[in-house]
């Protein structure tokens, strides 16, 4: 919108897993691109005064650059013919999870003949990022930068799930705030909490249980907020959501240091509430096909699942073989929770100011 704030760059680091997502729909020859600012200030400097905010006078300075990465990054052809792009209409700036986006309206000039296809380049260096296409009468997809020339039209449902099935995978591989609670909570369960202290967990069959406890209550916590979240029940506004999940790897991780929370399994039943409603903000980033919503909505979360199952088995092996050195009650576990604090002081201070401003 005109005249008002649309990003404050200082407080970018606050979000710790938001997707980068661009999206797509097209209608015919017309359309519309939505663009993450973050993104683009990636790509070019939009920031003229270099003052740290971003204003709507400073984006329509740069039509011609956006216009020139968005032709470069988005080639279409039909049949063997190149076709061409060009950004009409008014833009325009709207918000939404969390993030400030450009709205673009966009027309093709194609050949009649022969099937549609689409090269997509944009933010080929932002890791992870995806183009959510959405055409008319077809279910979204989702396409990587750099994935190659693909063929637009009517795209199998299974294909379109198992997009969403590894998203949820990636997802919690690259939310290092997710993968830090998880540790947070896989670093103790070799040991038992004697006194004020650590104390060797001897019987290993005692810790698979434990782990086992771990992984399902959160596993079950962490399903029915996303599936509530991601269907349209807003249970905490996005910005308190990012707020309590840095404050929940806090609580995590003090609890290495000195074990306050000898219940763990409610300590990671309660947070992993709030973490299944942050999986739901990158969800809802990735956007849900309109005709299969529920199914995507469980594929993600059983991609959530395997990713943090893959965790589980990469990181228990070696525990189990180290708990028995004291150097790893004594000194690994405190300096690993007095780390993980920091970073999770620092996070939740971002989080709190946006939070506030939001």
């Amino acid at each position: 919108m005109k005249g008002w704030l649309l990003l404050l760059l200082l407080a970018l680091p606050a979000w710790g897993h938001q997707a980068s997502t661009a999206f797509l729909r097209l209608d015919g020859n017309q359309g519309v691109l939505e663009l993450s600012l973050m993104d683009l200030a990636s790509r070019l400097n939009l920031d003229s005064d270099a003052d740290g905010q971003l204003t709507w006078g400073e984006v329509t300075q740069h039509r011609a650059a956006v216009a020139a990465v968005v032709g470069q990054g988005l080639r279409f052809r039909r049949g063997e013919q190149p076709c061409a792009l060009s950004l009409t209409g008014n833009w325009q700036a709207e918000r939404h999870f969390n993030e400030v986006f450009l709205w673009l309206p966009l027309r093709l000039d194609c050949p009649e003949a022969g099937a549609l296809a689409l090269d997509y380049r944009l933010f080929s260096k932002t890791p992870g990022h995806k183009l959510l296409l959405a055409m008319a009468g077809h279910p979204a997809g989702m396409i990587s930068p750099g994935q190659g020339e693909v063929a637009l039209g009517q795209r199998p449902l299974w294909r379109v799930l198992a997009e969403y099935l590894l998203q949820g995978v990636w997802h919690i591989w690259t939310g290092i705030d997710h993968v830090l609670f998880l540790l947070a909570l896989l670093l103790p369960a070799v040991l038992v909490a004697r006194g004020r202290g650590w104390a060797v967990e001897a019987n290993r069959k005692r810790v698979w249980r434990q782990v086992l406890w771990i992984v399902s209550a959160f596993t079950l916590a962490h399903s029915v907020t996303l599936t509530l979240t991601a269907l349209g029940v807003e249970l905490l506004p996005g910005p308190w959501v990012e707020l309590a999940i840095a404050v929940s790897v806090l609580a995590a991780a003090l609890n290495l240091i000195w074990p306050w929370c000898r219940q763990v399994l409610w300590m990671t039943a309660g947070f992993g509430l709030l973490h299944g409603m942050g999986f739901a903000g990158a969800l809802a980033a990735l956007g849900l096909p309109a005709d299969a919503r529920l199914p995507a909505i469980l594929v993600f979360n059983l991609g959530v699942e395997v990713g943090q199952l893959a965790i589980v088995l990469l990181v228990l092996p070696p525990l189990l073989l180290f708990r028995f050195n004291p150097g790893y009650r004594r000194r690994f576990l405190p300096a690993a929770g007095s780390v993980m604090s920091l970073v999770a002081v620092v996070w939740t201070c971002q989080r709190l100011l946006v939070a506030i401003g939001h």
